[in-house]
Formats: C-alpha cells, sequence, structure tokens
C-alpha cells in the first residue's frame, strides 16, 4: 500500500491553532477515513507505520 503524506492543515480551536497531518492512499477513490490522536507534536515512524497497516 502507497501512501501520501506529504500534506498538513491548520484547524483552529478554542483552545488555540492545531496542525494535523493527512494521510491519503495514491491509489484513487473513496476510502474510510481514520482519526488519530497523539500527544506528541511530530509524526514519528511507530505512527507512519500504523496508518500504513490500517
Amino acid at each position: 500500500m502507497i501512501i501520501y503524506s506529504n500534506e498538513t492543515k491548520d484547524l483552529e480551536t478554542p483552545m488555540g491553532s492545531m496542525c494535523f497531518y493527512i494521510f491519503r492512499l495514491i491509489k484513487e477513490g473513496k476510502h474510510a477515513a481514520i482519526l488519530f490522536y497523539s500527544e506528541i507534536y511530530q509524526v514519528v515512524y511507530p505512527i507512519r507505520r500504523l496508518v500504513s497497516y490500517i
């Protein structure tokens, strides 16, 4: 499974701005969305690996 992950967005919340990362399959079509919440402030290899497995 090939994943494209070079996309970030900022979401405004009552507590301030929150940056999030978007991981997408390269394959075209509709796919289910899965949200991950992590208290660390970066995308580390274990998170990328987990995303690629799901």
